[in-house]
């Protein structure tokens, strides 16, 4: 059965000589509940038993419970940091009324920037990110704040051009991660300059 649906179970008590003997049972569940007449309410998936009692005497039967209608979309985590160097796995299942998991159903990321593969967010451009999970109607967004990588270049302007002998000109540089997100010089650890012609 599934989470959803209810299990009438009956019970048949013979005496030694295998007439029916007009008595009740108890009845108890390992998951979920059972009453007193026998109705099974299920709860999580799994394989359970049921069992009927009638003093020392007990009867148990198993029963295989499955995800009931998917109900709700779940994401675990939904606010993260990284740098546009590392990558987020976006954990998001479907659960039924029941907090069972529903498998084979699609389930959709769109990022405001970088890329997905699968359910793993690949950042570009640092700051303040989402990505969009969505299922049917039901949508939940992940905030990710994206810190700039690790420093891999620098650009430089200013010079552009040609310049003539005894003009000056003004070079500017920034530091760059591998995605052009712009760091802090002093993460550089400093820079030095050299000349071919002229004075630096």
């Amino acid at each position: 059965t599934d989470a959803d649906t209810q299990v009438q179970f009956s019970h048949i008590l013979n005496d030694a000589l295998g007439g029916m003997v007009a008595e009740d049972v108890e009845w108890s569940a390992s998951d979920g509940s059972i009453d007193y007449s026998g109705l099974f309410t299920p709860e999580h998936v799994g394989l359970h038993n049921i069992t009927a009692c009638f003093g020392v005497i007990c009867t148990t039967e198993s029963i295989t419970v499955t995800p009931g209608a998917a109900d709700i979309l779940v994401v675990e985590d939904r606010l993260e940091t990284i740098t546009a160097d590392e990558s987020f796995t976006i954990v998001a299942v479907i659960h039924d009324q029941h907090g069972n998991i529903v498998p084979g159903l699609t389930i959709t990321y769109t990022p405001s920037n970088g890329t997905m593969t699968g359910t793993t967010f690949f950042p570009h451009t640092s700051g303040s990110q989402t990505v969009l999970v969505e299922w049917g109607e039901q949508s939940i967004y992940v905030d990710i704040e994206v810190l700039a990588g690790l420093p891999t270049h620098y650009i430089t302007s200013g010079c552009e051009g040609i310049i003539h002998a005894g003009e000056t000109c003004q070079l500017t540089w920034t530091l760059h991660d591998q995605y052009e997100n712009i760091l802090n010089l002093e993460i550089g650890g400093g820079i030095t300059w050299t000349a071919g012609g002229g004075v630096f």
